[in-house]
């Protein structure tokens, strides 16, 4: 049997060898392992008959040609070249279509004019030297018309075009893995410069691609490309981040007032002043004061706000009533999700209401009681507020006029605050709420109108809102009324022992009144002026008033109370209220008859007597006697066996032991 070795196989077959082991391997080709006889190694050798038809075949015409065989090359079957498909006239630039019109209308004149000679070639001639008079800066020759207006004729734009120059336009010299290499350390959230990014491309390159470093393209080409072809907002959204993305390259939803009317949306906001005030009480505490600010979307006016040091949501409803009383009640109420708007008693929780409170019933909210719809910003969208803008409004004309002006960062801080501050040349509370009362009421209000209605453009803010409240009803609300429904409410909660309280600032206020002990358990729920907390109204589940109760003012003492007269205004309270409950308790029977007032043993037992009398035991027809086993009965009498040593019987001489014991107490008396 005539075996080759994978190497002349794989010599006859044009491929490798390490292809041969491969499919022999996989048990394509039939192999032998044979010992090598000068390295005595294991080698595959190969039986001719064992081959494919096509390899055998070839094998055979190489003995025949003293050699293998020479592969004879396939002719590539010829391209069919596609017609070029012309690019319409808006595909080229501005600078291409002026060129293409020029040449457009240098191939009409030649036309034009040779047409008037009987001799075209002569016309030609004449006509060229024409053009080159009459157009300087363009090459002109017979050949050039010729192939310029073939193009014009096949309506191709691109070859009346100078096709000189840009043979590399669009491409770039900074290889494709580079430039992945270089992305990889820009677009990065450290930011890191574009200078650096190159060195460290260049150091990545040095070390994985050695072979790129000799042409190595420069930084400028690195500059191009990141230019060209990655867009600003992936490179905003890589190394700034989402929001910083989403602020300047994502779209946002613009707002159209035109279908809305003064005091349809107000939008309420809190802002930080970028002024330091002092107290008033004239401590050197410096501190910043915070707006709290209701904004009309239609006109732009500022309709109620409050000047406060703490932005809670007693300061949003101080806002609210103060807008109110100037220009009514709104239909809709545009919050942010800040705990100061999304209050349980404002206007409800939203979305911060958690799972296990979303069924708990809960007192009608202050929005509800006026009537008033709210509705909630996208979490992070400060687009979706206009009074953003309207706060960057008041720190220009409003914050930079005061002194105290710090500004929003330290980079706008003037230098001359620390001087300021320490000469104590700023204003204090009181003062700074009347300047910002009358800067907004008397000067940003009576600012020219910022929207974009043409209708009120030339008007000021008040007069945009003074029309357009004429094509709507204005809702209002006398100040009795309103200073009821705006009371705050509390949750539900359980009339106790010392009434009913307000939590306000971590501390617990009681109120109570004279009758308060005889509603302990009741369900209810307290309304108060945040203004005004010396009474509280009390309501039930059903929203109906009950009682007033006031504030208990004696029965909250220090740990070590030291003044007597305090200590005796409380526990005469305490007295006073024990003493209601026991003359309350005294009387509440005193209208039932004697004879009727009955001891429950005594009616128990007259009860049990008369069940007693009729008692009936039953019996079963069917009886099973229980007796006594008489054997059992009498094993104990019979005589039990006696043990190991009982014949030996000791006698116990009870009167000798006492005897013996009182002789013992007398030696210890001794």
């Amino acid at each position: 049997m005539e075996c080759l070795t994978v190497k002349q196989v794989a010599d006859i077959k044009g491929c490798s060898q390490q292809y041969i082991r491969k499919i022999i391997g996989q048990g394509k080709i039939t192999a032998i392992e044979a010992e090598e006889p000068i390295n005595h190694r294991v080698q595959y050798l190969i039986p001719i008959e064992t081959l494919p038809e096509d390899i055998r075949q070839k094998y055979y015409t190489s003995i025949a040609t003293d050699g293998p065989p020479v592969p004879i090359p396939k002719e590539k079957a010829e391209k069919k070249e596609k017609p070029k498909a012309n690019k319409p006239f808006e595909a080229y630039n501005q600078k291409e279509r002026e060129e293409i019109m020029q040449w457009c209308e240098i191939l009409e004149l030649w036309q034009q004019k040779r047409n008037c000679f009987e001799s075209k070639v002569e016309g030609d001639r004449n006509v060229v030297g024409y053009l080159k008079c009459e157009y300087p800066d363009k090459q002109i020759s017979v050949d050039i018309l010729y192939r310029k207006y073939a193009a014009y004729k096949a309506g191709d734009f691109g070859g009346l075009l100078d096709g000189r120059g840009g043979w590399n336009r669009g491409k770039s010299a900074v290889p494709e893995v580079l430039f992945l290499q270089f992305l990889y350390f820009y677009l990065d959230d450290r930011q890191p410069a574009v200078s650096v990014c190159y060195r460290a491309t260049v150091d990545a390159a040095k070390e994985l691609y050695p072979e790129m470093v000799a042409q190595f393209p420069s930084e400028q080409s690195f500059r191009r490309k990141l230019k060209k072809e990655v867009p600003e907002a992936v490179v905003r959204y890589m190394r700034l981040g989402e929001k910083e993305c989403f602020d300047k390259a994502a779209p946002y939803i613009e707002r159209w007032y035109d279908d809305t009317e003064a005091n349809d949306v107000w939008i309420a906001d809190n802002h930080t002043w970028d002024v330091m005030v002092m107290r008033d009480d004239g401590s050197e505490v410096v501190h910043r004061m915070y707006l709290t600010a209701f904004l009309d979307a239609k006109s732009g006016v500022l309709t109620g706000w409050n000047v406060t040091d703490n932005p809670c949501s007693d300061s949003t409803i101080f806002a609210l009533r103060h807008g109110i009383l100037r220009h009514g009640i709104p239909r809709v109420c545009y919050f942010d999700n800040g705990t100061e708007f999304l209050t349980y008693d404002i206007a409800g929780r939203g979305h911060r209401t958690r799972k296990s409170q979303r069924d708990v019933p809960k007192p009608e909210t202050i929005l509800a009681k006026l009537g008033i719809e709210m509705k909630n910003a996208i979490v992070r969208n400060a687009k979706a507020k206009p009074i953003e803008r309207t706060f960057s409004t008041l720190k220009e004309h409003i914050s930079k006029l005061l002194t105290g002006y710090c500004g929003g960062k330290p980079s706008e801080r003037p230098e001359s605050l620390k001087r300021q501050l320490k000469n104590g040349n700023i204003p204090v509370d009181s003062e700074f709420r009347e300047i910002i009362d009358t800067l907004i009421e008397g000067q940003y209000n009576q600012e020219p109108y910022g929207g974009t209605e043409k209708a009120y453009q030339g008007m000021s803010r008040l007069e945009v809102w003074n029309e357009s409240i004429q094509h709507t009803v204005q809702r209002i609300a006398s100040e009795e009324d309103l200073n009821l429904m705006l009371m705050r409410n509390t949750r539900y909660q359980t009339v106790g022992r010392n009434g009913v309280k307000v939590e306000i600032a971590g501390e617990k206020l009681w109120y109570s009144n004279a009758e308060t002990w005889q509603h302990v358990g009741d369900k209810v729920y307290v309304r108060y002026d945040p203004t005004d907390l010396k009474t509280v109204r009390v309501y039930d589940l059903e929203d109906r008033f009950l009682y007033t109760c006031e504030l208990e003012r004696e029965l909250l003492l220090n740990f070590i109370e030291d003044d007597v007269d305090a200590l005796a205004d409380a526990n005469e309270k305490v007295r006073a209220r024990k003493k209601a409950i026991r003359n309350y308790a005294k009387g509440i029977t005193d209208r039932l008859p004697a004879e009727y007032k009955i001891d429950m043993l005594d009616l128990s037992i007259r009860k049990a007597k008369l069940a007693r009398e009729g008692v009936n035991i039953a019996q079963s027809s069917v009886i099973e006697p229980i007796r006594i086993d008489p054997a059992k009965e009498t094993d104990h009498l019979q005589e039990l066996p006696m043990a190991s040593g009982a014949d030996n019987v000791v006698s116990i001489d009870i009167e000798r032991m006492n005897a013996r014991a009182e002789m013992r107490k007398r030696n210890k008396r001794r």
